[in-house]
């Protein structure tokens, strides 16, 4: 981007005014499939389901530093696991390899300490991309807007997590992480979509073969609060073909979008 095409603006995380905006990703761009994945990959909305070849959807908006700490705090660590670049799926493969904490016929429980992950890692990156959600509509490959997301009362919280001046806050907040054991939910990756259950607003991200669950509010289900991968460290592993059915019931349909 040459001088004169820079964007000069108020950046929406760290809030500082005539900042450089850079071109900031909605969805990270080591998500995008490469042209021999491009086949078998399906990128969700609540309303289509796309094929490729598919532009990757980015929009002035954050500063360099805010570019950087989104990477840092979540992003570079996390897509080592769910790079669509990677040839295999590391995560899963930890898991087949090791006991769960709790074994149960649906889903089972692990210790993010025996998979060798950070649980903070994974619920920032889930966070950051349900904020972006909610900080304004992004233009999507059909040239529609983004649905915006609504964090109500407790956006300014999160946007001081995100930025790092408080910590994870757990009295509004659980990431519940669910790794598929379904091999093509990694073919799998869609915008976050919000509804509210267990008394409290609920956003779901499916991203190549995890589901993450944002819990927010003050009244979340203990049920909920307890599978919070930062509190509890830990993680699940199970098939969730069903809630991904719920949420985008597009995806078991044909014809696709392209």
């Amino acid at each position: 981007m040459g001088e004169s095409d820079q964007i000069i603006g108020r950046c929406p995380l760290c809030q500082r005014s005539d900042q450089i905006l850079r071109k900031s990703h909605f969805m990270p761009a080591a998500i995008y499939p490469t042209k021999k994945q491009a086949p078998r990959s399906r990128f969700c909305t609540l309303d289509e389901v796309y094929t490729y070849p598919l532009e990757e959807v980015k929009e002035p908006l954050l500063c360099g530093e805010c570019e950087s700490r989104f990477s840092t705090n979540g992003e570079s660590d996390v897509l080592l696991w769910l790079s669509s670049k990677a040839k295999l799926f590391k995560l899963r493969d930890q898991i087949d390899a090791i006991k769960p904490l709790e074994e149960h016929p649906e889903l089972s429980r692990y210790r993010v300490s025996d998979l060798g992950i950070d649980p903070s890692k994974f619920a920032y990156f889930a966070v950051s991309i349900v904020w972006r959600a909610a900080i304004q509509r992004w233009r999507l490959p059909n040239g529609y807007l983004s649905t915006q997301l609504d964090l109500g009362e407790h956006a300014e919280r999160i946007r001081k997590y995100l930025k790092g001046d408080e910590p994870f806050p757990k009295d509004i907040l659980a990431v519940v992480v669910i790794v598929s054991s379904d091999r093509e939910g990694r073919e799998i990756w869609g915008l976050p979509a919000q509804f509210q259950e267990a008394g409290c607003e609920n956003f779901r991200l499916v991203v190549r073969g995890i589901t993450f669950r944002v819990a927010l509010g003050r009244m979340i289900d203990p049920l909920v609060r307890d599978g919070c991968c930062v509190v509890t460290g830990t993680v699940f592993y199970g098939n969730v073909a069903h809630k991904i059915k719920k949420d985008f019931p597009l995806l078991f349909d044909e014809p696709v979008a392209s």
